[in-house]
């Protein structure tokens, strides 16, 4: 979610990494923060950056502390952050509470109530981890109004695909990795738009190489594996090009790892639709206009890959394809009959796909 825009979870003034919220005064910057978000790398780094702004780090031990929000009563929080603080006098006692998300109702209005309370030389930061679960973070309304009230809000949402390559880049960067050209691009497909896992795997592949030795794709390929978005993405395309191998051991790769037919079979639909929408344009075909069924806007490179695939289909050959997902579908759902083993019939659609074999998926309809 871009900063500044308001949603149930976390509406109101807030910031996020490249965000520029409304003006707030030291004393309100410095007294209480809320850090809320997914993009956990972002919101470590704004964590860290607050820390050593506010810290004595000789005195660290006695100003900073770091405590589960549930572990600790609202009237105890303030008696902790009403310590005098000891070193320089510019910095603060600050403690970070994390957790605050899986507050109780009650507790979340304690927190909230103490708020105002907060002595002015200390500085109290809550983190939200709602990444923990995998779900947008929910916070109780009045805490949020509370913090906004009395400090700042920065908020740090998950990656958007195109973003991924230029985090990449840029971390690289900032850990001296030389990276290739099509390196950014290739780790931000096979890994997807996850800063965590982006991180992960830098450290992984800064590990694998020599401190001169430039980052390529081929050792990108052998140290990232590639998450289950990437091994999809690498089954479809492998239809699109009607390569049978490839196709078939993605396949066998993503149903070892726990995916299912019925996942699958939607996106090889997809994948022809786009084909098929690709090749309509291509021949100036009436509506031919690529209308891709998903959120997210196609780039360039996408499209000129899809160009390539559709020149590998006859219309016959997208036809029949069309009428081989129409029939599996139904008997994948019971509706025809054949659908016992969906694994075969999904593999058989592949062949089929893929121009291998002429045998029939099922009876065909009547």
């Amino acid at each position: 979610m871009p900063a500044g825009k308001k949603s149930p979870q976390t509406a109101g003034k807030r910031e996020g990494p490249k965000a520029g919220a409304a003006p707030v005064t030291p004393e309100r910057r410095e007294r209480i923060t809320l850090l809320v978000g997914r993009n956990v790398p972002a919101r470590t780094a704004r964590l860290n950056r607050i820390v050593e702004e506010s810290v004595d780090a000789e005195w660290r031990d006695f100003n900073y502390s770091e405590l589960e929000a549930r572990e600790v009563s609202a009237p105890d929080l303030l008696m902790m952050l009403a310590q005098v603080s000891v070193g320089d006098p510019e910095k603060h006692r600050t403690l970070v509470l994390r957790g605050v998300e899986r507050l109780r109702a009650s507790e979340a209005e304690a927190l909230a109530a103490i708020l105002p309370r907060v002595p002015e030389p200390a500085r109290l930061i809550l983190v939200a981890e709602g990444d923990k679960t995998g779900r947008e973070t929910r916070l109780s309304s009045r805490l949020l109004k509370a913090v906004e009230a009395e400090g700042r809000v920065f908020d740090f949402p998950p990656l958007r695909p195109n973003e991924a390559p230029a985090l990449v880049s840029a971390r690289a960067k900032e850990m001296g990795l030389r990276l290739a050209p099509d390196v950014p691009r290739l780790l931000a497909m096979r890994v997807g738009a996850d800063a965590t896992v982006i991180e992960r795997e830098l450290e992984k592949l800064r590990s694998a190489v020599g401190p001169e030795e430039t980052v390529t794709a081929d050792r990108v390929e052998a140290v990232v594996a590639p998450s289950a978005e990437h091994t999809i993405f690498e089954l479809t395309d492998a239809v699109g090009e009607r390569n049978a191998r490839k196709a078939l051991e993605s396949m066998q790769s993503l149903l070892a790892a726990g995916q299912s037919v019925y996942m699958l079979l939607p996106m090889i639909a997809r994948q022809l639709r786009l084909v098929w929408q690709v090749k309509a344009a291509m021949e100036g075909l009436p509506d031919a206009e690529l209308k891709d069924p998903s959120p997210a806007r196609l780039g360039d490179w996408q499209k000129q890959k899809l160009q390539r695939q559709a020149r590998t289909f006859t219309w016959a050959a997208l036809e029949e394809g069309m009428t081989a997902l129409f029939e599996i579908d139904l008997a994948i759902k019971g509706i025809e009959e054949g659908g016992e083993d969906p694994r075969a019939l999904l593999e058989t659609l592949i062949l089929r796909l893929c121009g291998v074999g002429g045998v029939r998926l099922v009876q065909p309809l009547h």
